[in-house]
């Protein structure tokens, strides 16, 4: 069941809160770490959105996690260097987590509307051109995300697990990477094949309603409260 409907949500609304949360974690304890890392499991469950599909995406967020942690006590082998590493891990775990929610309660159409209106005041900056870019970055993640999970699995096929862990990285890097090359050439293509133009009308229009503003306004309270305890 769905308590909190963040799809009703204006998507600039979402892009400060989670702006104003990332940038203060950075300077939050690890307690304060730790409770907005509660806070935000409950907004998962109160929002509908099952923690598995969170975990099932948070593979490789954990794994850099870890190269952190470890690279961290390799420099400071003590337990502090330890603790500090891992409250580090857990500000960016967080971080990504925020950025999820976001994204899984927001459309592509939605998020290049909200970028280009965010960078409409901004001088020197073609604002039209950003929102494309970002809604083409937006549209293709789940399709480079599927074509990771093809190659991890014709890896395994042939070589299973009796290569070493840099060379098993480097096998699935350079197919996705060759991947993503051909794929962004392609788009380019079909874009100036059908004479597209990123100051064409849009039919989605964001609105500005009270409910944004009291989002706004609790995570700047949240913020406020992480930076001081």
């Amino acid at each position: 069941m769905t308590y909190i409907a963040l799809e009703e949500v204006d998507v600039r609304a979402k892009f400060l809160a989670l702006v104003l949360l990332s940038v203060t974690l950075y300077m939050a304890s690890a307690a304060s770490v730790a409770g907005l890392a509660f806070v935000i499991a409950g907004v998962y469950l109160l929002s509908g959105i099952r923690l598995r599909e969170l975990a099932g995406e948070m593979k490789l967020v954990l794994v850099i996690v870890a190269a952190g942690v470890v690279g961290r006590v390799a420099t400071e082998p003590t337990f502090h260097g330890l603790f500090e590493g891992v409250v580090a891990g857990g500000r960016f775990v967080v971080i990504v987590a925020l950025a999820y929610l976001v994204a899984t309660t927001s459309s592509s159409g939605e998020m290049e509307a909200a970028v280009e209106s965010l960078f409409h005041r901004l001088p020197f900056v073609r604002e039209s051109d950003w929102a494309a870019m970002f809604g083409a970055a937006v549209r293709f993640l789940p399709v480079v995300s599927d074509e990771a999970r093809e190659v991890k699995r014709a890896h395994d096929s042939r070589l299973g697990d009796r290569r070493r862990f840099d060379h098993r990285l480097k096998t699935l890097a350079y197919p996705m990477l060759v991947g993503s090359l051909r794929r962004a050439d392609t788009l380019a293509l079909a874009m100036a094949s059908r004479a597209y133009s990123p100051d064409r009308s849009r039919l989605l229009r964001l609105q500005w309603r009270r409910r944004d503003s009291l989002t706004v306004s609790v995570a700047a309270g949240a913020a406020a409260a992480l930076a001081l305890l």
